[in-house]
C-alpha cells in the first residue's frame, strides 16, 4: 500500500503525532474461506485475541495498539 500526500496534507499528519489511534483495533481484515468458499471479514482485535488464544503456550503476546502493549509490559513486570 503507498499514500501520497501534498504538503498541507502531510503537515496536518504530523500535526497528529501522539495522538493515539484507538480505531485501529476495530479495522476490518478481510478474508476468503477457501473450504467454505466464502468472503468474510474480521475486525483485528478479533484476529489478534485469536491468534493470542492459540499461541498462549508459547512466550509472545500480540497487540494492535502500543499503549496495550505497554500497559501489559508494566503489569507483567511488577
Amino acid at each position: 500500500m503507498v499514500f501520497i500526500f501534498n504538503n498541507n496534507e502531510f503537515n496536518s499528519i504530523k500535526s497528529m503525532e501522539g495522538y493515539v489511534m484507538t480505531d485501529k483495533v476495530k479495522q476490518v481484515i478481510w478474508v476468503f474461506d477457501v473450504e467454505a468458499n466464502k468472503k468474510k471479514r474480521i475486525n483485528l482485535q478479533t484476529l489478534l485475541d485469536r491468534a493470542n488464544h492459540s499461541l498462549r503456550h508459547e512466550n509472545r503476546k500480540y497487540f494492535a495498539l502500543e499503549k496495550d502493549r505497554d500497559e501489559f509490559a508494566k503489569d507483567c513486570r511488577s
